[in-house]
Order: C-alpha cells, then sequence, then structure tokens
C-alpha cells in the first residue's frame, strides 16, 4: 500500500457481497495486516493459539462468540475485542453472517528447517 494513499473501504458491503465463508478482504502495509473475515451461523474458527502478535478483532455484521482462555465474548458491530498473543481462542458464528476485521503487526515470516541452501563447491 502506498504510504501517501488512503482508502476509506465499506467493510459492511464487502461483508454482505462475500459469496463464501472465510476472509473476504485484506490489506497490507509494511507495518499493518487487516483481513475481513465473514462466517455462516454455525461456521468460525477452531481453538487455537498464535504466539506471534497481538489481534484487535472489531465486530462488522452479525453476531458472534469468541472463546479467549475459556471466556466467553459475544461480538456484535462496533465491539472490539483485543486478543493477546499466547491467549486460545475460538470463533463462532451466531447468524448469517458474522463479520468482523482482524488488526495486527505483519507477521515475520518463520521458517522451519534451514534458513538457506548448503553450497556445493
Amino acid at each position: 500500500m502506498d504510504r501517501r494513499a488512503s482508502q476509506v473501504v465499506d467493510l459492511t458491503g464487502l461483508a454482505r457481497a462475500a459469496k463464501s465463508s472465510g476472509p473476504a478482504w485484506g490489506c497490507a502495509t509494511d507495518d499493518l495486516n487487516g483481513t475481513l473475515v465473514r462466517w455462516a451461523e454455525g461456521e468460525g474458527v477452531a481453538a487455537h493459539v498464535n504466539d506471534v502478535v497481538d489481534v484487535m478483532m472489531v465486530g462488522v455484521e452479525g453476531r458472534g462468540t469468541v472463546v479467549v482462555d475459556g471466556r466467553t465474548e459475544t461480538m456484535t458491530a462496533g465491539a472490539l475485542l483485543v486478543i493477546p498473543k499466547g491467549a486460545e481462542r475460538s470463533v463462532a458464528a451466531k447468524t448469517t453472517p458474522f463479520a468482523y476485521l482482524n488488526i495486527h503487526l505483519k507477521r515475520t515470516l518463520q521458517l522451519t528447517g534451514p534458513a538457506a541452501r548448503p553450497s556445493r563447491r
């Protein structure tokens, strides 16, 4: 994204226009990542732990629940939830659609295995 440019995005419109579940829109800058996610009732994200970055979750449309380290939070349009790195979390849509925006610092690429191929001499 051009640092000098800004853009207003209609998140509700994008969520309503999405034809399938999952990521509906995304944006990445040098420092931040943002993803609009949309689920149908009964869908969501299984429990997992993100050890890399804190995440801000902003409700865009509908209603869902987010369980963070065993505590259940209800998310609706306009609600903000900060999920610390290292917390276990899951997401469940209670309406169709349930849409939210995830915002976090850009993740650095984490490689498993050797960082470079050995030279052949």
